[in-house]
């Protein structure tokens, strides 16, 4: 925007301005109120063309009073200028925020996935190995009962019964240690379960405020 003091050019210019004026407001989501003002500005300077007009042609020198009421419209509209450029500041500022707090959600997210997948890979070897020992203790043990039902000296049936006894402690021991896993196993799932979930309302959040 400008302030033309040329002697032959002053009215084109306001009409210029005027129209500037009422075409940035309608660009604001404002037009009526520019409009207004576009037009109570062309009024005035028609009532006061009369009395101003000049020889030269009609034309006439802006008075003070229009020339302090076109500074004040300029003014505002550079208030305007500037409260929307704090406005889509603010809304860069909190784009960047969201982006941001979406990015470090996405690791989390990735870490806590490569964290779980590795705890049940070593979760599914270990109930593996375990599996095998109680199916081989599960076996030596029915064979240690059918030899302690055949006649032997008494030494010798204390022995496998001890045995016995110790082999069952440690099917008992690795039936706690696969109950113990399926609970890790079970609470890692639910956890990555939850975070994908956390995960997927915060990116659909921060979708819709982009949008």
């Amino acid at each position: 925007m400008f302030i033309c003091l040329s002697k032959h050019k002053t009215c084109c210019c306001r009409k210029a301005e005027q129209e500037h004026l009422a075409a940035f407001g309608r660009e604001q989501g404002e037009g009526a109120q520019w409009d207004e003002i576009a037009r109570l500005c062309e009024a005035k300077a028609q009532q006061k063309g009369g009395k101003d007009e000049v020889a030269d042609g009609g034309q006439r020198e802006p008075s003070s009073e229009e020339l302090l009421e076109l500074i004040e419209k300029q003014e505002l509209v550079m208030e305007c200028l500037a409260e929307k450029l704090e406005i889509t500041t603010e809304q860069t500022r909190l784009l960047r925020e969201a982006e941001e707090k979406r990015h470090s959600s996405e690791l989390e997210v990735n870490s806590i996935v490569a964290a779980a997948q590795q705890k049940v890979t070593e979760a599914l070897a270990s109930a593996d190995l375990l599996q095998n020992h109680n199916d081989k203790l599960q076996k030596e043990l029915e064979e240690l009962k059918n030899k302690a039902t055949e006649e032997k000296p008494v030494a010798s049936v204390i022995h496998l019964r001890n045995r016995v006894k110790e082999l069952e402690f440690e099917l008992v021991r690795g039936q706690r240690a696969m109950s113990n896993l399926q609970n890790d196993y079970d609470f890692l799932k639910g956890r990555f379960e939850q975070v994908l979930s956390s995960s997927f309302s915060f990116g659909t959040l921060a979708t819709f405020n982009e949008r």
